[in-house]
């Protein structure tokens, strides 16, 4: 880091701001709150649990992946001096399009078998498409979401959205990485460009709720915010910054706020104000979480089961909701028991063995391009406290 500490932060503080400032290394609680995130998702799809935020743990999944690719980036040229643009695609690629290019052969050889008693069809190939080469967002909105479009390949509007995002950071990134301070006040700024775009487009332009909560240039900003936290965590200001959000009222105000995104139903604050609202909420809530290992909740998100859940959780939300098909046929409707037990049952069950054989070998393949990279461009003055292979997983 380059700031000075300051004298007035507690000793617990900067031994958090530490671990938090230091976690190119695997850090468990993410992966517990990727279960989270994806536990939402299919609570909220599958009626579980009434009321529950789905579109919250769409969010939470953009605000990881923004802190934690801008996390590889600065792992990279901390032990490289530089990083390289088109290994960072390729590990990209290898991470989320073999597992997608599985569901799509999935859907498209079974959903129509599945889904010829209740009136299906079979899958377009202008929908396959738009899901393999990300667009899905785009591609639903332009068809003014009709169900013989979007379904069943839908869910893949996010992974447009994130997609969309690695295709335009890196080369930000490339400019301005070593600069912290300038690039945290650019992408604040752009945060703030992002929320005006939402007022204008739900105020004037009169888009609809579904374009404000998927396109990407109106929802980008979900990703932005992840990674401005990573960003301040390099800057001159980063105890101070973390001082503030480790304190307990920046920690009350921010589930406060949390809370009032999920109770507030008016369409003014849920097409605009709401998603900012919730990035920057969840900073210190990230912050608290994940530099306090102690914590009841940090040790509550490393144990097992949320770390297995939060690995498995990219082919959960690829196939959750084609794994209730088979139950909605023999029962009727998918939100019955029965189909909701085998659809959760046929998830992660299919998940776990796309995980075991699809996703394991992906994650070994870009560990040994991380690796070569990392051997053939290593620094010599490279930090001794750095993690290096131990990055958190991409």
């Amino acid at each position: 880091m380059t700031g000075k500490a300051d004298p007035t932060v507690s000793a617990a503080a900067s031994a958090g701001f530490s671990r938090l400032a230091a976690s190119d290394g695997y850090v468990p609680q993410l992966d517990g709150m990727r279960a989270i995130a994806v536990a939402c998702v299919v609570s909220a799809h599958y009626r579980l649990i009434p009321f529950t935020p789905g579109g919250f743990g769409v969010t939470l999944f953009f605000f990881l992946s923004g802190y934690l690719i801008t996390t590889l980036f600065y792992a990279e040229l901390k032990l490289t001096s530089t990083f390289n643009i088109g290994q960072f695609y390729l590990r990209r690629w290898l991470r989320l399009t073999p597992p997608l290019i599985v569901s799509c052969a999935v859907g498209i050889a079974f959903y129509p078998i599945t889904r010829v008693a209740v009136g299906g069809h079979p899958v377009p190939v202008g929908t396959a498409l738009a899901a393999l080469f990300y667009y899905t967002n785009y591609y639903d909105l332009f068809w003014g979401m009709d169900p013989g479009k979007v379904i069943p390949f839908g869910i893949c509007w996010s992974l447009a959205v994130e997609e969309h995002f690695y295709l335009l950071w890196p080369w930000i990134l490339r400019r301005i990485i070593r600069q912290p301070n300038r690039l945290a006040v650019i992408v604040a700024a752009f945060c703030v460009v992002v929320l005006a775009w939402r007022v204008v487009l739900h105020a004037y332009v009169g888009v609809s709720e579904d374009y404000t909560g998927m396109a990407t240039d109106s929802r980008i900003d979900s990703i932005l915010y992840g990674a401005l936290l990573r960003i301040l965590l390099e800057s001159t200001w980063a105890t101070r910054v973390f001082a503030v959000l480790r304190a307990r009222k920046t920690m009350i105000v921010s589930v406060g706020a949390l809370l009032l995104t999920f109770v507030v139903r008016g369409d003014w604050f849920r097409e605009t104000i709401r998603y900012s609202v919730q990035g920057i909420a969840l900073m210190p809530v990230f912050a608290m979480i994940v530099a306090a290992p102690a914590s009841a909740a940090s040790r509550a998100l490393a144990s097992k089961p949320m770390v297995l859940i939060g690995r498995l959780s990219y082919s959960i939300y690829l196939f959750h909701l084609l794994a209730r098909t088979p139950g909605e046929v023999l029962f009727g409707s998918p939100f019955q028991p029965g189909p909701r037990l085998i659809g959760l049952i046929l998830t992660f069950a299919i998940a776990y063995l796309l995980f075991i054989g699809v996703e394991r070998p992906m994650a070994r393949l870009r560990h040994r391009f991380r690796a070569h990279a990392q051997d053939t461009r290593a620094a010599p003055q490279a930090g001794p406290g750095f993690a290096g292979n131990s990055v958190q997983p991409e």
